[in-house]
């Protein structure tokens, strides 16, 4: 039986100004479903995913996560929401730098008031890392660090990954490591919203939204 994840119900962004990053969208978005979110630049994409995190808030419309209500939460009841929920990746690896691969992993542990190091060993595991985590993030590759920052949003267990452009900044070979990251992640049912430049990576997901001018055009 599906469970509904994401629902937004005719959801909009307006900037002052009048300019509209998102116009009247409706989207679901089932347990256990890949869907790629394509489109040029400025076409909405990324304020799409910042609005599922938290990030920013729509001008208008109701959206559903997880069954909750989130169209009008506070940053405090964001903040609780995502960290036990959402894992965030970025094409940005967004790493301290002078914190290892095994403290940066750990740093999202911290937002929880608890520490797990064999948890956080155990999540490097899983990308394949264990041998690099008391490596600076300068002492990693691109391909690697950004396997850091998955780690790190697996960490807490989140229902939903939310990716943007996580190959971004990746050579062919890195990329193909990262994205059989991501096709293990989907098979053990993780929902995944990525945003995506690359109509090869789009291929990988089961669906593929495509926007323009903050509106969906065509989805398949």
């Amino acid at each position: 039986m599906e469970t509904l994840v994401i629902a937004f119900d005719r959801v909009s962004k307006c900037y002052p100004g009048g300019v509209y990053a998102l116009s009247d969208v409706s989207l679901r978005i089932e347990q256990g479903e890949w869907v790629a979110v394509m489109g040029p630049s400025g076409s909405g994409k990324t304020t799409l995913l910042n609005i599922l995190d938290g990030l920013d808030q729509p001008t208008s419309g109701r959206i559903e996560i997880l069954g909750r209500d989130t169209s009008h939460f506070g940053t405090d009841e964001w903040s609780v929401f995502r960290r036990e929920n959402i894992g965030l990746v970025f094409q940005q690896f967004y790493l301290i730098p002078y914190l290892t691969a095994l403290e940066n992993v750990m740093l999202a542990q911290y937002y929880h008031s608890m520490v797990d190091t064999k948890q956080a060993m155990k999540t490097l595991g899983r990308i394949k890392l264990m041998d690099r985590a008391r490596h600076l993030p300068s002492q990693l590759s691109g391909g690697e660090q950004q396997r850091v920052c998955i780690a790190r949003a697996l960490i807490n267990e989140p229902k939903i990954i939310l990716a943007d452009e996580p190959t971004g900044n990746l050579d062919e070979d890195n990329e193909k490591t990262v994205m059989d990251i991501f096709r293990g992640l989907h098979s053990e049912g993780h929902a995944i919203i990525m945003v995506t430049h690359n109509p090869n990576i789009g291929q990988l997901a089961d669906r593929r939204i495509f926007l323009n001018h903050g509106k969906i055009t065509r989805s398949n």
